[in-house]
């Protein structure tokens, strides 16, 4: 029994009003292969909805995520456009439904616009639709050998920080079993967007680059590999480091972010990209797709891929 116990603190740290908890039961239908599929910003608004493009825009994601069948969906952050508006999260239900009901495990973290207006209400709706995460700002769940750790970019990730304390103690303490750490913020630790006259943008704030930064010293030297996706940017980047995969994927409906390319970038893109993630890990390697949906065209394609083969 004493071993029970403390076995169960060791995965349950209470940081002031979050509890962190880690599930490390396996997929059900397949532990040894997962299926992942990611986006972020469907950010559904009840209201007028000009800019993003509405609907017209998010259902061809949702059904592209739908269609993959996979073993877990992540979101990573703004799921409505005002977390305290229940007009949001009803447009929210009836459009995801058929995906949140299809799916074994349904993660998001949360972001800006998911705390908008009264909080506690707004938590309140959040987490009455992300049931995986027990009403915990920040989570961790294992799934074959990949770790979830959900994380809050809402609230400090600094160094000395609750939250970082809980990012150190898990990537300390990760089963032989795993082979990727999959973390999700909403605020993107790395990103080459920024607001430019009338284009809108969001650069990285300082504390999170910091907190990327620490990430790759963390991966330089850890027995598993790092993917660490964001939202916040409403569109699609990815930055690979010697440490730490840094992927933007906000492009599920939110009115587009324009991103300055650079020669060199793993992605060159122009313009909007709508898109989802695909992850498909074995013990042995991961391969990553992004892909693209064409507005004027109506089809997708492959925009973005990459292997990563097992440390």
């Amino acid at each position: 029994m004493m071993n029970l116990i403390l076995r169960l603190l060791s995965v349950c740290l209470l940081v002031g009003s979050a509890c962190a908890e880690t599930d490390n039961s396996v997929s059900a239908n397949n532990p040894t292969r997962v299926k992942v599929v990611v986006s972020g910003d469907v950010q559904f608004r009840s209201g007028w909805d000009y800019w993003s493009g509405g609907l017209a825009k998010r259902k061809p994601v949702i059904a592209g995520l739908a269609s993959e069948k996979a073993d877990v969906v992540l979101l990573n952050g703004d799921l409505v456009e005002k977390g305290a508006d229940i007009s949001d999260w009803k447009m929210f239900d009836e459009e995801m439904k058929p995906l949140i009901e299809n799916t074994p495990l349904f993660l998001a973290s949360i972001g800006n616009h998911d705390v908008k207006g009264n909080n506690d209400k707004a938590l309140d709706n959040f987490f009455g639709r992300i049931k995986a995460a027990k009403g915990h700002r920040y989570y961790s769940l294992q799934r074959g050998p990949i770790l979830f750790l959900i994380l809050n970019s809402n609230e400090p990730l600094n160094p000395g920080s609750p939250q970082r304390k809980w990012v150190a103690d898990q990537l300390a303490a990760v089963p032989n079993s795993v082979k990727y750490v999959v973390t999700s913020m909403h605020h993107p630790m790395r990103t080459r967007s920024r607001q430019r006259g009338l284009t809108r943008g969001h650069e990285v704030l300082p504390e999170h680059k910091e907190f990327g930064t620490w990430l790759e010293s963390i991966g330089e030297k850890a027995p598993y590999r790092i993917i660490s996706f964001s939202g916040h940017v409403h569109n699609y980047e990815r930055y690979p480091s010697d440490g730490v995969m840094f992927i933007v994927s906000g492009g599920a409906g939110g009115r587009p972010h324009d991103v300055e390319r650079v020669p060199g970038d793993a992605y060159t893109g122009t313009g909007p990209t709508y898109h989802y993630c695909i992850l498909q890990a074995t013990a042995s390697e991961l391969r990553f797709v992004m892909r693209h949906y064409d507005t004027s065209q109506q089809t997708w394609s492959d925009g973005d891929s990459f292997t990563l083969k097992a440390k």
